[in-house]
């Protein structure tokens, strides 16, 4: 047999997207000797289970037990347990983890990280040379659980799998099933379906597994859409559901095989005895690195062939296989590469975005070659200046930390701009952005009103090749915007742990001391645009702790707001800040990362704050008690009283929160930017990326003025004033915000009049005049009604 991939479906059995066809379609055309057929059942035979061979599977996960044979490396273990933690929050099964040394670092790590989870976690000694084989058997003969689901080390959920399992069992009637992978690397699927194969050479049979994808580079698992479960008839050990009796029923898998075909034994065992694999439909599993026994895709080398004694005795002839390991595709490069190029746009100096993208240059800076701008440096005349320079330095990539920066890319003010001043075409401005990768990132809970959500609709459809969100809540809300690309992924902010942590010597106050209580940022934050305290200082926390103070309770707040300059304090000095404080409080009801409560936990002390962003993603068991139900000055003073009452506490919140930031360092979190880069580089090269047409207007400005010319409605220039609200008053001294802004406003309100042609405000009834004299309208439409119908 030659080293041709066998497996493959062909890709003319996707059709739209690669949405799978009925298997009788001729349209299918498969290769390798595969063959389909259809499977009828009709909907209500589920219903037969509770009196059938096969054991109920129940959503909430209390007859699962989720299986990983290895701790190798706690931070996969963590990775494996907080996707559990929150993409199955109400998972009542077991996570059974297996080591063969309870005294190793990575195991201490792991179980010191699951004293702060409230995962159910079991952790299996084994022996010290114990195979993967004898792990995974040793796991099913010693739990309770009726299915397992064996996963590899550096796997994790992308979504809860349950509902999908459970639909797979019932529809199909299969005690063994497969679950898909997605390399989250680049998207790509590492592994769909299976298949035995059993091809001759040279009076040779090799037997072989595949699957049944044919991984065409460039491929996503987001452009396939599989309809329903299906059967197979070859079992993936890596990532597969098996019902545990029916499993040790057939012995489990076998050490009698070659490594990393155990799973080939196993499904040649079963094919025997007729019995089919269910294979979900549902990609819920990722992996950052390409697991080594997945069959991706298959390969037959006589060179890496085997021989089974069982399989030899069950077919006639001399059977042989080969071991089936994926390779990641090596780059073959002469000389030094030369690495790519990436323009990071921030807003000021010292801030927020200026804060990531200096972590992003300091861990990153021996792959790439990066280069910080900032909006704040193109100030009055030449705030579009910027973008001239983008175009002479021919980034691979540009990475916009505001959005909104790439409305004024894109607009025809600054088409009109680079041709007069720079002598820059629009031909030549479109093939430069269209010749490099835009991304952006979503840091809050802005613009998501509809008519907000419409006015962006150019952002993410057309200026941007990808974006980023800064945590699950988002991306949840971001997948589902009709009319948007998906975020690619979730990369939240880190923390400096080398810089905020807990000092030594520090107590937290005693019984007879006042709890001291703590806030940092900006009051008045948003306040300008909707006259809502969205940072709750001034409506939540002041008053709270006011009023338990005046009912007689030992409490002091200290603070550090932006808008009250004598109590500003500098970065330098924050740990400092944080260190006095027993309690952090958070009352912000829209943000993305509230920065100060990574800070806070990195500096050992206890929370309380509202659902925001990422705390259910970085907090364990204990300080998520101290989340408020209810964004309210009443809930607030509940929390403080318990602790209060009792500052034992304290000590619990400070120990978890240090165990639970440790693994939320920006060295960490730019290993993911890394594979944002990486994904978006790969998308590039396999010309992937959409086209972006320059310039491009905001459709719902255009409707906004329609309508209100026609009088049918009057025009909301808030729509206006958001474009250029940019969030850098987060940033800016207020005094350098105002004159910047105002000068940015201006410019952007006058591209709007002049492209449009209409008059601000008093919009429309001069709309309707201005439609008058341009003969759209009649004279009559002037008058009031009762003398128009006269």
């Amino acid at each position: 047999m030659d080293d041709t991939d066998c497996g493959q479906l062909s890709m003319e059995f996707f059709k739209s997207k690669y949405t799978l066809m009925h298997p009788l379609s001729k349209e299918t055309n498969f290769s390798n000797g595969i063959k389909a057929t259809s499977y009828f059942f009709n909907e209500h035979a589920k219903e037969l289970f509770p009196e059938s061979a096969f054991d109920s599977f129940h959503t909430d996960g209390s007859d699962l037990a989720i299986c990983l044979h290895s701790i190798r490396d706690a931070a996969e273990v963590i990775v494996l347990l907080s996707s559990i933690e929150y993409n199955l929050p109400d998972f009542k099964g077991c996570i059974i983890l297996s080591t063969d040394n309870r005294l190793s670092e990575q195991t201490i790590n792991v179980e010191e990280y699951l004293k702060t989870s409230a995962v159910p976690v079991k952790i299996l000694e084994q022996k010290e040379n114990a195979t993967v084989v004898d792990i995974k058997n040793t796991m099913a003969a010693n739990v309770d659980n009726n299915w397992l689901l064996f996963i590899e080390p550096g796997m994790h959920f992308i979504k809860d799998p349950l509902a999908a399992i459970k639909t797979t069992i019932e529809e199909l009637g299969v005690n063994f099933i497969n679950l898909p992978i997605v390399n989250n690397e680049n998207g790509s699927i590492s592994s769909l379906g299976g298949a035995l194969l059993a091809n001759q050479n040279d009076n040779n049979t090799y037997l072989v597994s595949g699957s049944y994808f044919d991984f065409k580079p460039g491929v996503e698992f987001t452009e396939v859409n599989i309809q329903s479960p299906f059967l197979s008839d070859y079992l993936f050990s890596s990532s597969c559901v098996v019902n545990r009796k029916a499993f040790l029923q057939e012995g489990g898998f076998s050490n009698s095989s070659k490594n990393g075909l155990d799973d080939v034994e196993l499904s040649f065992r079963i094919y025997k005895k007729g019995i089919k694999i269910g294979n979900v439909n549902d990609f819920v599993l990722g992996e950052t690195k390409v697991s080594t026994n997945v069959p991706n895709p298959v390969r037959s080398d006589k060179d890496n062939s085997f021989n089974n004694q069982e399989i030899q005795n069950a077919i006639p002839g001399n059977i042989t296989g080969n071991i089936t390991y994926s390779e990641d595709i090596k780059e073959e490069i002469k000389g030094e590469r030369q690495k790519k190029r990436i323009a990071l746009i921030v807003d000021i100096k010292e801030w927020a975005f200026h804060n990531i993208a200096k972590n992003i240059e300091t861990h990153l800076s021996d792959k790439y070659d990066f280069t910080i701008y900032f909006q704040a440096d193109f100030k009055g005349d030449k705030w579009l200046d910027l973008f001239a320079v983008l175009y002479h330095e021919k980034f691979d990539m540009i990475l916009c930390f505001w959005r909104l920066v790439l409305k004024q890319i894109f607009s025809y003010e600054n088409k009109e701009y680079l041709i007069n001043k720079f002598g820059i075409s629009q031909e030549h401005y479109e093939q430069f952005l269209n010749e490099t990768v835009l991304l952006t990132g979503v840091y809050d809970h802005l613009f998501l009103k509809p008519a907000e959500i419409k006015n962006n609709f150019d952002i993410f459809s057309n200026h941007v090749d990808g974006y980023f969100v800064s945590s699950h809540k988002l991306k949840k809300i971001y997948d589902q915007i009709e009319g948007y690309i998906k975020p690619y992924t979730v990369i939240q902010d880190g923390v400096d742990i080398e810089n905020f942590k807990r000092k030594e010597n520090m107590t937290f106050s005693d019984s007879s001391s006042p709890l001291v209580v703590g806030w940092a940022g900006n009051s008045k934050w948003g306040m300008q645009e909707d006259g809502i305290d969205h940072k709750g200082f001034d409506t939540i926390i002041k008053p709270a702790v006011a009023e338990l103070i005046k009912e007689g309770y030992n409490i002091t707040l200290v603070y550090a707001d932006r808008h009250e300059p004598k109590t500003r304090i500098p970065k330098s000095q924050m740990n400092d800040f944080y260190n006095k404080l027993d309690v952090y409080i958070c009352a912000s009801d829209i943000e993305g990362t509230p920065n100060p409560v990574l800070e806070s936990m990195a500096c050992g002390i206890g929370i309380i704050t509202t659902d925001v962003g990422i705390v259910k993603e970085v907090f364990g068991k204990e300080q998520r008690k101290f989340i408020l139900e209810d964004r309210t000055k009443d809930c607030l003073k509940s929390k403080l009283i318990t602790l209060i009452n009792d500052k034992s506490i304290l000590l619990k919140l400070a120990k978890e929160n240090r165990i639970r930031i440790s693994t939320w360092s920006w060295k960490s979190k730019c290993e993911k930017f890394e594979n944002l880069f990486q994904y978006y580089f790969h998308k590039k090269d396999n010309k992937k990326l959409h086209f972006k047409k320059f310039p491009y207007e905001t459709n719902i400005i255009t409707e906004e003025i329609n309508l209100a010319s026609t009088g049918q409605k009057e025009v909301n220039l808030s729509i206006f004033n958001k474009i250029v609200q940019i969030e850098a008053r987060e940033s800016i001294g207020l005094q350098e915000e105002l004159t910047y802004w105002k000068q940015n406003f201006t410019n952007t309100k006058n591209w709007y009049l002049k492209e449009y042609e209409v008059l601000p405000l008093w919009f429309k009834r001069l709309g309707h005049i201005i439609k008058v004299f341009q003969g759209h309208r009649k004279l009559r439409s002037l008058l009031p009604k009762s003398q128009n119908h006269k």
